[in-house]
């Protein structure tokens, strides 16, 4: 009779601890699933970071070519004004 009930006390033990164990690796499996999740995530942020950074350098050269193309406006515009009163002082 007292083996019968050491056997149970046993066997309830193990039971709990299997219970504890898959509960554990249930836990254990979640924080996984969201640790993937947020490593997809910092990998789109930091494809997303590239591209604008590589967007920004390409927008610095055009507005550089923009700012150039202006002051060779205002060098013509300025050359225009100067032949404009030569004519009309004529």
């Amino acid at each position: 009779m007292l083996e019968i009930l050491i056997n149970d006390v046993f066997l309830v033990g193990m039971m709990a601890e299997n219970a504890i164990i898959d509960v554990s690796a249930e836990v254990l499996r979640a924080l996984g699933e969201f640790g993937i999740w947020l490593q997809t995530l910092g990998i789109i942020f930091l494809v997303w970071i590239l591209f604008a950074f590589i967007s920004f350098l390409m927008n610095r050269r055009r507005i550089a070519e923009v700012y150039k193309i202006k002051e060779d406006m205002k060098r013509i515009e300025g050359k225009i004004d100067k032949i404009r009163n030569k004519i009309d002082r004529m």
